[in-house]
């Protein structure tokens, strides 16, 4: 008898942990379809380094971003796990600036802004900052003009000094 209730209990334990294993849709990543966008984004010809790049979808839903590397290329990401950006007519904004950072011990001075408004501040104005993302891939390359304007203005953090 005992042979029996043993080979039942791990007959059951074995279904329940499979099962688990096998239902639909669990296991997987949850959310919205997403497609994979890549692309380079060069300022006056040569490829802009450092500079986030954001899809903000114009339906307001969640943007996806990425940062260029030393040759200009960036690839969209959804949230922390996933690639890509949903489907969908987005305003594109690309920025170089980072704001400086006092956590109490140093001090770093951040990054400048190089992209002039149109491609960050002023995007939704600017026609070519408008795109359209849809399909399994979507390539969008941005060659951007550093002459179409001024440079947006930044705070600047002050540092109180003790």
């Amino acid at each position: 008898m005992k042979a029996i209730n043993r080979v039942s209990v791990i007959s059951k334990l074995f279904v329940i942990l499979t099962s688990g294993l096998l239902a639909p849709g669990c296991g997987g990543r949850s959310g919205p379809p997403l497609t994979n966008v890549t692309g380079t984004v060069k300022l006056d010809g040569s490829p802009l380094s450092g500079a986030q790049v954001t899809f903000q979808p114009v339906s307001g839903k969640r943007p996806s971003f990425g940062i260029t590397d030393s040759n200009g290329f960036y690839k969209l990401k959804f949230n922390q796990t996933a690639i890509g950006s949903e489907e969908g007519e987005h305003v594109v904004r690309i920025s170089t600036f980072t704001p400086p950072v006092d956590n109490g011990k140093t001090t770093t001075e951040g990054d400048p802004e190089k992209v002039p408004a149109a491609y960050n501040d002023k995007a939704r104005d600017t026609p070519k900052m408008k795109v359209e993302v849809k399909g399994r891939t979507t390539t969008v390359n941005f060659d951007l003009d550093s002459k179409v304007g001024p440079l947006p203005a930044r705070p600047k953090l002050r540092v109180a000094k003790k």
